[in-house]
């Protein structure tokens, strides 16, 4: 009775199974017993007897079928009763034999009959956690989350050994399969919820046993369990500890394999759904202790993967995962449209994850502007590289971008930037195209004519600015962009003179302090004037190619960078000066006019220079100037302002005979000699000085000895005095003493003798 109260009057066992009319009916064979079943019947509202049906065979044998051939009697009778006159006989002996039973012959109607029935309503709720690990794995097992959902229908439609069959029956049983299998993964992840809402708060406890359902259950499992977090007061929380302790002692105690919180169930649901299929492909398996993913996955995984992940990706905690979770799941965060997250993210894991580094240049991967968060870290700037390699097919708005928001605004603080950015081929190749954008300006509004013929006749424009930069606005801001580029990058480019470009492995330390040997390794080929004594001007060869000798750097660049590098203590004027002399080198025919030179010499700022070899290739340009201007008419003014840029040389850093030519005028010779003999006359006038000083010392160190001789004989007088004073004092006092024994009577002297 008490059980009818609690469970409802149960409905008697199964009667003969008889065959409806005009059905057909299948011999099954279960544990031994074989009992004739309607296969007709039954294919409606099962997978497994919907296959059967297509065939023609008439025996069917079912090992190790769950429950034995009971529950298949009873779930035979429940399917062939008419109007629910039948209900199934759940007990807490059959119940995980119902449920896999139902999976095994695909019957979804049995989840509903048997998650809805009063005895499992009355089950205790550790009861139920069990019955909820058991379930999961079906919600897996028949989910479409798998990918092999559409495949299982086309390949069970047709089974073994089917008669034939017209083309509209195969389509008809295909659609009843499809139909028969969505059924499946909905009522099977159905009755797994419905017994998680069921639940009480204490025995819902994550753990991996919950990891082992379907994508959809995994996530509706963490909502319910964050819902029950938010829904719980402090004082409810209190209590969980004394609940759990008492279910122990009165109910059986939870099987669980341990616990964990939402951020570790969720990567491990994502890790079953992405990492797990990766493994068993290559053959590869993780260690226990380890809890990242493979490096290979955070690339790999196509995007429509990556999108079922995206409620998952809800309850992970960024800050927490490992280096290339971070990389998988900040590629999630985007997908889904999350950018402010994915950029913190980014940001936080981009020092330690190489994955994440790998982001910030791969193809449709995070924008490069994310990069301005990690300028100072030195991979950064190898990834900023990566992105400015593929300059040539960005759009030219999208390169200006790039220059301004991102290098010269974030990364120019950088204390890599000028090492690893500046310094490489690549941004010279930048530099190039912009000021090729802003020749391709000038030479469509005519400013320079045959400019065009001349560059295509070149082979220059080709490769310095893409055909698909256009536009007057964009080609101008490009052309802007150069010119501040040339600032920034004159030193780390060394001038953008011919060199070596340095390796990502040797990186020069181009704003340390620079030494004579980074000096020489600095200057170009051309300094090498041969002999010292050359009595005719040496005209040395250029060698090399450059951005200057193809024009697209102009000299008129030069004039803020020299009056900048007046000011500060690096090597701009070194690079300015190498520039001008390559100029002036550069397709040499004649020697540049006078008032022209003038102005190159001012530029070069030539009296800061001591540079010997730049000095000497100065003069000898010098002499070659001030021959061609006495081989025609003599013009006093040129001759004063080649004298001055003679004088502007400090050539007292050369040798002696490097001067000996005809083509040196006679006033530099001995201005130089007057500079020479200068080092003499100074520490002549300054030992001068020093005698005087000594003299002026040895004075006051006499006076101040005289002094202190006087001082000494006034002591001296003042002691003889103090004497004289004190054996006048002991004669008075003698006398006195004296005076009064013989004033004293004789009496008294007696009593005082005695």
């Amino acid at each position: 009775m008490i059980s009818s109260w609690l469970f409802g009057s149960p409905s008697e066992g199964p009667r003969d199974l008889l065959l409806r009319e005009g059905h057909r009916g299948v011999n099954v064979t279960v544990d031994g017993h074989t009992l004739q079943v309607d296969v007709d019947a039954l294919a409606e509202g099962s997978g497994f007897f919907l296959q059967v049906q297509s065939t023609a065979a008439e025996d069917c044998h079912l090992e190790d079928f769950p429950g034995g051939h009971t529950v298949f009697r009873d779930i035979v009778a429940f399917f062939v009763s008419k109007n629910g006159e039948y209900s199934l006989r759940v007990t807490d002996e059959n119940v995980c034999d119902m449920l896999e039973a139902a999976w095994l012959l695909e019957c979804p109607r049995i989840f509903d009959e048997v998650v809805g029935s009063s005895c499992v309503r009355a089950l205790s709720s550790r009861r139920k956690v069990e019955l909820l690990e058991h379930l999961l794995p079906f919600t897996l097992a028949s989910s479409p989350d798998d990918g092999g959902y559409y495949e299982r229908c086309s390949r069970d439609s047709i089974a073994p050994g089917s008669s034939a069959a017209t083309e509209g029956s195969s389509t008809d049983v295909f659609m009843q399969i499809c139909l028969l299998e969505t059924q499946m993964w909905q009522r099977t992840e159905w009755a797994a919820i419905e017994l998680a809402t069921q639940l009480d708060s204490a025995d819902f406890v994550l753990g991996p046993a919950l990891a082992t359902g379907s994508l959809r259950v995994c996530c509706e499992l963490l909502r319910l369990r964050h819902r029950r977090d938010e829904e719980s007061g402090y004082v409810s929380k209190a209590f969980f500890a004394v609940s759990s302790l008492w279910k122990n002692l009165t109910d059986k105690p939870l099987h669980s394999s341990g616990s964990c919180d939402a951020h570790h169930l969720a990567l491990m649901c994502i890790r079953k759904f992405i990492a797990e299929p990766f493994e068993a492909a290559s053959g590869e398996s993780q260690e226990p202790g380890e809890e990242d993913i493979p490096a290979e996955l955070c690339m790999s995984i196509p995007d429509s993967h990556l999108l079922g992940l995206a409620r998952l990706v809800e309850h992970v905690d960024l800050s927490r995962s490992p280096a290339n979770w971070t990389a998988l799941l900040i590629r999630v965060l985007l997908l889904v449209g999350r950018a402010d997250d994915a950029r913190i993210a980014f940001a936080e894991a981009f020092p330690r994850s190489t994955q994440v580094q790998q982001l910030a240049w791969r193809a449709t991967a995070v924008p490069a502007q994310w990069l301005a968060a990690v300028a100072h870290h030195p991979e950064a700037c190898w990834s900023l590289l990566r992105i400015l390699s593929h300059f040539r097919e960005m759009q030219a708005e999208e390169l200006c971008a790039l220059i301004e928001d991102v290098l010269l605004e974030k990364f120019l603080q950088s204390p890599h930037c000028s090492s690893i950015v500046l310094s490489s081929k690549l941004m010279d190749e930048v530099v190039g195209a912009c000021f090729a954008a802003g020749r391709k300006l000038r030479t469509r509004q005519n400013e320079i004519e045959g400019m065009k013929e001349q560059c295509e006749s070149n082979g220059h424009v080709a490769p310095h600015c893409p055909a698909h930069w256009d536009g007057e606005h964009m080609l101008r801001r490009l052309c802007c962009v150069g010119v501040e580029l040339f600032r920034v990058a004159f030193v780390p480019q060394r001038g953008f003179l011919p060199h070596s470009w340095p390796h990502r492995a040797e990186v020069p330390e181009v704003d340390g302090p620079w030494t004579s040997e980074a000096l020489s390794s600095s200057q170009s080929s051309s300094s090498d004037v041969g002999e010292l004594c050359r009595p005719e001007p040496v005209v040395i060869h250029v060698s090399g190619h450059c951005l200057w000798d193809e024009g697209l750097l102009e000299l008129w660049l030069l004039h803020k960078t020299m009056d900048r590098g007046r000011a500060l203590p690096d090597l701009t004027l070194h690079f300015g000066r190498q520039i001008i002399m390559r100029h002036l080198w550069r397709g040499h025919s004649v020697y540049c006019k006078v008032q022209r030179l003038q102005e190159l010499w001012e530029l070069a700022c030539w009296p800061l220079c001591e540079d010997v070899g730049l000095i000497r290739e100065a003069l000898e340009y010098l002499k070659g100037s001030y021959r061609e201007l006495h081989s025609g008419r003599r013009d006093p003014i040129c001759e004063e302002a080649l004298f001055r840029m003679f004088t502007a040389l400090n050539l007292s850093l050369l040798p002696g005979p490097a001067l000996l030519s005809p083509w040196v005028p006679a006033q530099v010779q001995v201005t130089h000699l007057l500079v020479q003999q200068e080092p003499a006359q100074q520490f002549q006038s300054e030992l001068h000085k020093e005698v005087a000083g000594a003299s002026e010392s040895l004075k006051s160190l006499s006076q101040q000895c005289a002094k202190l001789s006087n001082r000494l004989n006034i002591v001296e007088q003042r002691t003889v005095i103090n004497k004289s004073q004190i054996s006048d004092a002991l004669v008075a006092l003698e006398e006195l003493q004296r005076r009064r024994r013989d004033a004293a009577p004789k009496g008294s002297l007696k009593r005082q003798t005695t």
